[in-house]
């Protein structure tokens, strides 16, 4: 054919985005039609409608890991930043493709992509921070399902791809104590006290208890601190803390194990560290030691007496 009216305006309707098939099955129709046209001397209306090939770019998201855990905190929001991408492949020459990222986000816990905006012009890889955000004092439920979208669109086609990130939220209640001042010795009824350092290495607020962990020799009747021990998240504080021996502790040194017991507020508890003592239980001064001593310091200043009458007499 040649370069005519009809040649020209079928070869800029080839350029708006119909490939090379689908522009020679337009040519051959319209040479067929205008040929019977022609043939026939019949006149006839001609209306040009061109499909889209199916064939299209996709779009893909991706993260570094799809199920992560994340700690409570009852100081302050947890964060955990995730790296991500957005794939877009199969791209037509000249085309231009936009992708928004959404995802999905609760009470207690919200997302963000940063950046959640992309733009295309060829096939690639781009990266995104995807950055999940725990709320401080978050309760301890079951895990957050967050449903991540890209949207990739064109002026004629769109497309999504999804993912699945899981967040488990937990906790930690660990403490460490140290012995800064051990009890002293004493006699069976009687308290002794020593001195306790306390650091709440847990990730969120703890109130504190001791109890009796081991005591072979049932020496302790009780134990436990003199005032309320509580610290919030990477705090230490020292704490003064009561032995009472039992009545029938016998005399001599024993060991015994006390343990340090965390309480949450989400009504749990649990041991967090043991602490190994030697108490050391004293003879009580018997009641006949008493009598006698009594006894002797009368008979020692009626002796002094005395003497001292005599020197004067004298």
């Amino acid at each position: 054919m040649g370069t005519g009216p009809f040649d020209r305006g079928l070869d800029e309707f080839m350029t708006q985005g119909v490939g090379p098939t689908g522009c020679r099955l337009v040519r051959t129709t319209l040479t067929a039609l205008i040929i019977l046209g022609l043939s026939t001397g019949c006149t006839f209306n001609l209306e040009m409608v061109a499909s889209i090939p199916s064939e299209s770019f996709t779009v893909g998201i991706g993260l570094e890991s799809y199920a992560v855990t994340m700690l409570v905190s009852t100081e302050e929001d947890t964060i955990r930043i995730l790296q991500g991408w957005v794939d877009v492949h199969h791209m037509k020459p000249g085309e231009t493709v936009t992708v928004q990222i959404e995802a999905t986000g609760y009470y207690n816990l919200y997302t963000e992509a940063d950046p959640f905006h992309f733009r295309f012009e060829d096939d690639g890889r781009q990266f995104l921070n995807f950055t999940v955000v725990l709320k401080e004092d978050a309760p301890i439920t079951d895990d957050f399902h967050i449903l991540i979208s890209a949207e990739a669109k064109t002026y004629l086609h769109s497309t999504n791809a999804y993912t699945e990130l899981v967040v488990t939220p937990t906790f930690q209640i660990t403490a460490d104590a140290e012995i800064t001042s051990r009890p002293s010795e004493g006699t069976p009824g009687e308290s002794t006290t020593g001195k306790l350092l306390i650091t709440n290495t847990g990730s969120i607020y703890g109130e504190y208890q001791l109890k009796v962990a081991s005591d072979p020799d049932d020496v302790v009747e009780e134990v436990g601190f003199t005032r309320e021990a509580d610290l919030t998240p990477g705090f230490h504080e020292e704490f003064e803390f009561t032995i009472v021996l039992s009545e029938n502790a016998e005399p001599g040194t024993h060991t015994v194990t006390i343990s340090l017991w965390a309480h949450t507020q989400y009504d749990l508890e649990e041991q967090v560290d043991t602490i190994t003592l030697n108490v050391r239980v004293t003879k009580p001064p018997s009641s006949v030691n008493i009598t006698f001593l009594a006894s002797l310091l009368v008979i020692l200043s009626a002796i002094a007496i005395a003497a001292f009458v005599l020197r004067r007499k004298a």
